[in-house]
């Protein structure tokens, strides 16, 4: 993707981008697995939570609707200027199925006592467990997974480069193609309950879509536009990170390595679920 120029004499660099939409990513989920948590815990008991601990959920949580806007972004970048879009989309796959049982533990195991986990099904004993991995509520990478797929399908279908040979009915029939697995990808990820569900997939295509301005800006609102319609008007909260896209001029700069963001993922949601279980107990 060709960036057209915003005006912006600073340059922010795809490695700070990441980094930004890490930390407020981790921001997001310390409100979603700590603090909703002891939320949820003090209601069951019969407990009224305070004003502040409300306060505190509401602010990590705006704050954190920043990150998978970018997270999207950088996703568009990466379908354009990666090697091999196989082996990406392979490495979404598979640190999907490495992430969902620490997101489990994180954001679906209700209870305090991990002895009581059913893993895999396997009980090891007559008490209640919950069994971990469950399918009630899946983790972002099936979200990215299923949105590179998809605009990957789009782009061999409709990219100015794959019709510029085509006759009229063989784009018609593309066109069609291609709005079918929009329609299945994203009730797939619907069906499957995926983070963002079909608004995050169908948020995913509409910045890749949106790429083909060449409009860095375009890109972002697209997918918070989106996002915000289909999911939650919170999702407007990204805007604030639209100065951040204005400056950012298509450079990868030096980061923290390919591999930081799929490790840290599953990383620090298990030590979130942890803290969370030391927290209440």
């Amino acid at each position: 993707m060709e960036a057209i120029e915003s005006g912006c004499k600073f340059n922010i660099l795809a490695s700070v981008l990441k980094i930004i939409a890490v930390v407020t990513m981790l921001t997001d989920h310390i409100g979603a697995v700590v603090i909703e948590f002891i939320i949820y815990k003090q209601l069951v008991s019969g407990i009224t939570p305070s004003d502040d601990i409300y306060l505190a959920d509401n602010v990590l949580r705006r704050i954190g609707r920043i990150a998978f806007p970018i997270f999207i972004f950088l996703l568009i970048e990466g379908f354009y200027h990666t090697r091999s879009r196989a082996k990406y989309l392979f490495r979404l796959s598979v640190f999907a199925l490495v992430s969902e049982i620490p997101f489990d533990l994180g954001f679906n195991f209700t209870g305090t006592d991990f002895a009581k986990i059913s893993w895999f099904g396997l009980k090891g004993s007559s008490q209640a467990h919950q069994v971990i991995p469950e399918l009630s509520y899946q983790n972002v990478f099936f979200t990215l997974a299923i949105g590179f797929a998809l605009i990957w399908i789009a782009d061999q279908l409709t990219s100015p480069g794959e019709t510029e040979n085509a006759g009229t009915l063989e784009i018609i029939f593309r066109h069609v193609i291609c709005v079918a697995a929009v329609i299945g990808f994203s009730l797939g990820a619907q069906r499957f309950n995926c983070d963002y569900a079909a608004a995050g997939v169908l948020a995913i295509f509409a910045a890749y879509m949106a790429s083909r301005t060449g409009n860095y800006l375009i890109v972002f609102l697209a997918s918070v536009t989106v996002l915000a319609v289909l999911s939650s008007g919170i999702e407007l909260y990204a805007l604030a990170a639209l100065p951040l896209i204005a400056c950012y001029h298509g450079d990868k700069g030096k980061g923290l390595g390919k591999w930081f963001f799929y490790i840290f993922y599953p990383a620090h949601i298990f030590v979130l679920a942890v803290i969370k279980k030391l927290v209440v107990n």
